[in-house]
């Protein structure tokens, strides 16, 4: 039976831990720099921010 939706937290766990690790080796060694590392594991960096607008819909009530 193939399961479906399973979350493992210790793996999750192990696999945050190894991008670390690949991440710290990557700076030791000069292969990215402490920005391009910044832009690669920004939250943001996905998103077309600069083309986003904030705004309301409806009316508001008084």
């Amino acid at each position: 039976m193939i399961q479906i939706g399973h979350y493992d937290v210790l793996e999750r766990q192990r696999e945050k831990q190894r991008s670390r690790d690949q991440d710290d080796r990557d700076l030791r060694s000069g292969a990215v720099s402490m920005d391009q590392l910044a832009h690669q594991n920004g939250f943001f960096d996905g998103l077309p921010i600069r083309r986003a607008r904030i705004g309301r819909r409806g009316s508001v009530a008084i």
